[in-house]
């Protein structure tokens, strides 16, 4: 059951790296996020393929923070400068033809069809390395981070699993106000709470307006930049 795989490698990976940086409230929000997302996923039947996805998606933002948190803001501007080299190369490879081990089996499992193979990645680890070589304040770095991380999985997954209101470009009421209350959730344990939900507003705000840039690299940027200024 691959959704509960995921899930399972995910919570794994975010006990581990609490662990390391000590048990807070922001290990209880990003472990409950995870979990949420998880059993909310695999209690939802349709659209399976492309469940686990938005779980990764999730868990990388947060494991970006904490590799942060730990090892300091050069650790993460190093791995997501890796994230992104190692994401063209492999893309390059399976848009060839070249069997990589284990990356096409991902790509196969969850990637969308449409799309040239891990753009998401790309785009991911471009959003991530801009925000921390522009934004060099840890808390609008994490707010950029972790607005993109929050917003795209649970407005995403939430809005296609539950919405049933539709408000504007496909986007339902229901995922954009399950993106604004992750985002808040998250960002309020190491923001003021006014501050928290002045991120979360524009973040849902950029996520919605479909801008024609990719939202890995506008959601990051924007929201950096409010808590920035």
């Amino acid at each position: 059951m691959k959704i509960l795989a995921a899930g399972a490698f995910c919570l794994a990976v975010v006990s581990l790296l609490g662990f390391m940086a000590g048990f807070d409230i922001f290990f209880v929000v990003s472990f409950f996020g995870v979990a949420v997302l998880t059993v909310a996923k695999i209690a939802h039947r349709e659209d399976y393929h492309t469940k686990g996805r938005q779980i990764l998606h999730l868990t990388a933002g947060i494991s970006l923070v904490y590799i942060i948190k730990i090892w300091g803001m050069g650790a993460g501007l190093f791995v997501s400068g890796l994230a992104l080299i190692v994401a063209l190369l492999l893309s390059e490879a399976v848009a060839s033809g070249i069997r990589v081990p284990l990356v096409n089996e991902i790509v196969e499992k969850f990637e969308r069809r449409e799309i040239r193979p891990m753009t998401g990645v790309i785009y991911y680890a471009m959003g991530s390395l801009l925000t921390i070589l522009v934004f060099g304040n840890q808390n609008a770095v994490f707010a950029g981070i972790l607005a993109l991380a929050f917003l795209d999985s649970f407005a995403t997954g939430f809005g296609v699993m539950f919405g049933k209101v539709e408000f504007i470009k496909n986007r339902s009421v229901e995922g954009i106000l399950a993106g604004f209350v992750g985002c808040y959730l998250i960002c309020s344990t190491f923001l003021p709470a006014p501050s928290a939900f002045t991120v979360a507003i524009v973040g849902s705000a950029v996520d919605v307006a479909g801008l024609p840039v990719d939202d890995n690299l506008t959601i990051p940027l924007i929201t950096a930049a409010t808590v920035f200024v």
